[in-house]
This record gives structure tokens, C-alpha cells and sequence, in this order.
């Protein structure tokens, strides 16, 4: 599944910091329709659901 490729699988000599992963998790429930995520409240949904991500582009 996308979930085990993208987010669970890490070869012996591949590094991601908790932020990578942070952001993998965010493109993942990108995929589902933002009224589907209830359980994630508004406020985090309005700062991190959008695609052109604030936070990903002060990183680069």
C-alpha cells in the first residue's frame, strides 16, 4: 500500500528525520477529502492540509 511504501518502509541506510516523516504523513491524509479528516482539529487541518505548504517551503 501507499501507507507501508511511502511512510513505513526505510532501507538500512535511508535517514529521515522526524520532520520528513511528519511530512510524509501530511501528504498521505492529503489523499483523503479534508471533510473526511474529523478526528484532526480545524486549526492543524487549515495549516498543513494545503498542498503548497507554508512550513515544506521555509525548509527549502
Amino acid at each position: 500500500s501507499k501507507y507501508e511504501n511511502s511512510f513505513i518502509s526505510l532501507g538500512n541506510f535511508d535517514k529521515r528525520t522526524v520532520f520528513d516523516s511528519l511530512d510524509i504523513g501530511r501528504q498521505l491524509l492529503r489523499i483523503f477529502p479534508k471533510e473526511l479528516l474529523k478526528r484532526i482539529p480545524q486549526s492543524t487541518l487549515e495549516e498543513f492540509y494545503p498542498r503548497d505548504s507554508r512550513h515544506g517551503a521555509a525548509a527549502d
